[in-house]
């Protein structure tokens, strides 16, 4: 089983977040939740995903990131009250930088998206600020056998804008 051309949509906003992010810890990563919609296809698989919010949780180390699920957890219920499609249309994932070194799927990615494969599906997104290397997206699920598939998707939609938000800021400054 393997998706047919699908596609990412980061819209301008959340791209202008993860530009921020990035530039702000040019030489460390960070890593939080990402919460995904996504439109699937007539045999259920998605066809277009869409990065609706993700709120960093960790900075890292120039190598290493690893949110806490407690961290998570503490503001749960504001993000819910913030966004209600949280739980219900978007599907929590990952997102998580490579600041300079290139978007890839590390051991540790992998695993975590083994980790997080469900028949929902598991959306993980790696970005970095390497020119041609900026994002790294794939998918994972178990197929009817319960072995599980990680899938990339290269097809990335970015719609250029930039704003600075005050909240993310405070986020940046919190982690």
């Amino acid at each position: 089983m393997s998706l047919t051309d699908p596609k990412l949509v980061i819209s301008p906003t959340q791209l202008d977040k993860v530009r921020y992010f990035l530039k702000t810890f040019k030489s460390v990563e960070w890593s939080g939740p990402a919460w995904y919609s996504h439109i699937k296809d007539e045999n259920g698989y998605p066809s277009i995903v869409t990065l609706e919010y993700f709120h960093p949780l960790d900075l890292g180390t120039a190598s290493n990131t690893d949110w806490d699920g407690e961290d998570l957890i503490k503001i749960y219920g504001k993000l819910r009250k913030q966004h209600p499609e949280i739980g219900k249309s978007w599907i929590q994932g990952n997102i998580h930088s490579h600041h300079s070194m290139g978007a890839f799927y590390s051991g540790t990615d992998e695993e975590q998206c083994i980790d997080g494969a469900n028949e929902n599906f598991y959306y993980s997104l790696v970005v970095s600020t390497k020119k041609d290397k900026e994002w790294y997206f794939g998918v994972s699920y178990p197929d009817q056998f319960g072995r599980i598939h990680i899938d990339i998707i290269d097809d990335i939609e970015v719609n250029e804008v930039y704003n600075v938000d005050k909240v993310w800021k405070e986020q940046a400054a919190f982690i």
